[in-house]
């Protein structure tokens, strides 16, 4: 089977070699390419270049609006269960912070989703010959929704501290972990399943994570205490845990690039 194979590559070979180019040098420095040259790159009918702000709202326009407001509601959330009758009901801080972290990984999810929905439901092969590079495509759609889920995550940090009393580092922990916890384990999840399911292991993974910040949320005041304080070190970890997912998964989507050129 192997020497049919070899056989074949090398009729393959023979029949569809490319000839020497010939005269290459003359016609890059002839009229005729200088011409072409303007006429396609220079002229006033050439295709407008694109500005890095324009093309991120471009992608802007494609990622879903309820990822948006589920990151706004999320806010608005806080803001309305800080009051200060929801305060005087009899929940302390650590209750509440509990079941804030527990819808954290939800939204570490929509970021994660938008980022694979290409690979999900099987766009890859399209947008690899689209104007702008799948590569630079999930960048974009990272970069924004991620951005949008870290402001709103940053603005909660001063604002929880002087409702609840606690201090920036065990609230910057609680609330920070768990996000890039679950980002962790839903670019290993699609570094590994690139199809319609990955969504759900990515779901059931930021479930899990949930769960677990119930559980710890609802441990001992010593157990707290001590998760609390090691929260933002946990941070630190978790966040460049997440940065080498993402590195190897942004280096896979080329990887795959490189295997479907390579074989048209």
């Amino acid at each position: 089977m192997k020497k049919n194979d070899l056989h074949l590559q090398e009729e393959l070979l023979r029949i569809y070699r490319i000839p020497p180019s010939r005269e290459k040098t003359a016609f890059f420095r002839s009229r005729r390419w200088r011409s072409a040259y303007e006429k396609a790159f220079l002229s006033p009918e050439a295709a407008p270049g694109i500005s890095f702000p324009e093309f991120l709202r471009i992608q802007a326009g494609y990622i879903r609006l309820r990822n948006w407001f589920f990151s706004l509601g999320l806010f608005l959330a806080v803001l309305l269960f800080s009051a200060e009758n929801i305060r005087a009901a009899g929940i302390d801080s650590r209750q509440f912070l509990g079941a804030l972290s527990a819808c954290i990984p939800y939204l570490a999810l929509t970021t994660i989703a938008e980022g694979s929905r290409s690979a999900r439901f099987g766009m890859d092969e399209l947008e690899m010959h689209t104007r702008f590079s799948i590569h630079s495509v999930i960048c974009a759609r990272l970069f924004l929704a991620g951005a949008l889920n870290l402001i709103v995550l940053t603005a909660l940090i001063p604002f929880l501290c002087t409702a609840w009393g606690t201090g920036p580092a065990v609230t910057s922990g609680i609330l920070l972990a768990p996000y890039l916890l679950t980002c962790t384990l839903d670019l290993m999840i699609l570094r590994r399943s690139r199809n319609r399911n990955s969504i759900t292991l990515c779901a059931a993974a930021g479930t899990g994570v949930s769960a677990g910040c119930l559980v710890l949320s609802a441990a001992g005041p010593a157990v707290y205490g001590v998760l609390s304080h090691a929260a933002l070190p946990a941070v630190f970890l978790l966040g460049a845990a997440a940065a080498l997912e993402l590195r190897k998964y942004l280096r896979q989507s080329e990887e795959s690039i490189w295997n479907y050129t390579s074989t048209v």
